[in-house]
C-alpha cells in the first residue's frame, strides 16, 4: 500500500493534478488499515484528501460522482480519487481503484508499476 500510494502521488505530479484527492473505502477487513496507510503517504506528499463524513464507507460510484461534481466547470486544480477495495480480487487481497479527473479509468499511460483501474 505504501508503494502504490507513493506511485499515485508521483503520477499526480507528472500529470499536473493538484486538486483534492477523494478517498473512499469499502467494508472489506483490510480496507480501513490500507486507507489509513494511504492517508499517511498522501498527506506526507502534501495531497489535500477528501473523505466521506464520519469516515463512512464509500462505494466507487460515489467517489466518481464527487470527482465529476468537483471538476465541473474547472480547468485547473482538478480532483481525482482512490477507492480502497479488493473489488473482484480474492478475499485475502486488497486493492486500489484509481479514478482520474475524468471520473473513470486513466486516459494517459500511468508510470511503471501503476495499472489503469484496479491496483493491487
Amino acid at each position: 500500500m505504501l508503494a502504490i500510494s507513493e506511485a499515485i502521488c508521483r503520477y499526480r505530479r507528472q500529470q499536473g493534478i493538484d486538486g483534492p484527492l477523494f478517498l473512499g473505502f469499502d467494508t472489506h477487513a483490510l480496507s480501513v488499515p490500507a486507507c489509513t496507510t494511504a492517508v499517511e503517504v498522501l498527506a506526507a506528499n502534501g495531497t489535500n484528501i477528501m473523505l466521506a463524513e464520519h469516515d463512512a464507507y464509500t462505494p466507487t460510484p460515489a467517489v466518481s460522482h464527487a470527482i465529476l461534481s468537483y471538476n465541473r466547470g474547472r480547468s485547473t486544480g482538478l480532483a481525482d480519487g482512490v477507492v480502497v477495495t479488493p473489488s473482484h480480487n480474492p478475499p485475502d487481497n486488497g486493492g486500489f481503484k484509481y479514478n482520474p479527473p475524468t471520473g473513470d479509468r486513466p486516459i494517459a499511460a500511468p508510470p511503471a508499476g501503476l495499472k489503469p483501474g484496479r491496483m493491487s
